[in-house]
């Protein structure tokens, strides 16, 4: 899909911009910042051929598209469960410094979801640098159950529970670094070295618990503080007129430290797990164009995933 100048005109981003073309089956949200398909599978944006995130979209001013493309039916080369893929081609920015500042902010409540960019552009070579905070708060969520359990002696047993959250805190921090280098004969590097900090969720429940008549107070603590870097890394280049070939690898490793803990007058019961995950996808793909229509592409894949947690 070629986009329209009158649309390229009343978005503000990337994002904005997909929501105002109205692709087919798929849902641009802009109070969660995300895009979906109405069917099952991921939707998986692409920005330039390079795998990228609904951030790059608030990070890409309109000026910069060329086209849509919008796969439907996407091969295995895409990784499994993908429903679609949205590729953005853009143009080259000119060289210069590029800034721009995404907000949204309950009035009412705590909520916030705030990311700044910045983007330095000298002639074949661009870095950028990404921000993103997000706090919000449920302390006024209250929680409501009845259960009734009969036994095999026709025994009835009635449970109420009556409770309120307190301190209900998620709290993230995202931070990108990017480098790009794309020449005129279609040679691409692009490089991001990201880390995610999040704290969820932070919250006490507190519960009035009836149980045939016999009451007391069930409290249950849940807190989860995990630390998330990442690399990843892309390239492609042109082989003649009609092959290219391209590889791709993302590495990742993530700290836990979940806790949970339930608490009543006859009862404590403390839960922590300490985790460390490594993770790495590596790609390799080459693709033939014919000259008419279609194409052939031919590549592996191959990831790999080391799990130790500590329980406790």
């Amino acid at each position: 899909l070629r986009t329209k100048q009158q649309q390229r005109e009343h978005a503000a981003n990337g994002l904005d911009l997909l929501q105002l073309i109205r692709l087919p089956r798929i849902r641009v949200d802009q109070v969660v910042m995300s895009v979906s398909s109405v069917g099952d599978g991921e939707v998986q944006i692409r920005i330039n051929n390079v795998p990228s995130t609904v951030a790059d979209l608030q990070a890409l001013t309109p000026d910069r598209v060329l086209t849509v493309d919008y796969i439907t039916s996407p091969g295995l080369k895409y990784g499994k469960g993908v429903s679609a893929v949205i590729n953005i081609k853009t143009k080259k920015g000119d060289a210069g410094v590029a800034s721009g500042l995404n907000t949204m902010n309950a009035v009412t409540t705590n909520y916030n979801d705030d990311s700044g960019w910045f983007k330095l552009t000298k002639k074949q070579s661009e870095f950028g640098v990404l921000y993103n905070f997000k706090l919000n708060s449920n302390e006024d969520v209250k929680t409501n159950g009845r259960q009734k359990f009969v036994g095999a002696d026709n025994s009835v047993k009635n449970i109420t529970r009556d409770g309120k959250y307190n301190d209900s805190r998620f709290v993230s921090n995202d931070i990108t670094l990017s480098y790009n280098v794309t020449n005129d004969k279609s040679r691409v590097f692009d490089m991001k070295l990201s880390t995610n900090w999040n704290r969820f969720p932070d919250r006490f429940l507190t519960e009035n618990v009836s149980e045939n008549g016999n009451s007391y107070e069930m409290t249950t603590f849940n807190k989860n503080n995990e630390k998330r870097p990442m690399l990843k890394l892309y390239y492609a280049d042109a082989i003649g007129k009609n092959d290219t070939y391209s590889a791709y690898l993302t590495t990742a490793y993530v700290r836990s430290n979940y806790e949970r803990s339930v608490e009543t007058p006859v009862l404590k019961s403390p839960y922590d797990v300490k985790g460390d995950k490594y993770s790495i996808l590596g790609e390799v793909d080459f693709t033939h164009s014919f000259e008419k229509a279609g194409e052939l592409s031919a590549g592996y894949q191959q990831t790999g995933e080391f799990t130790k947690n500590q329980y406790h």
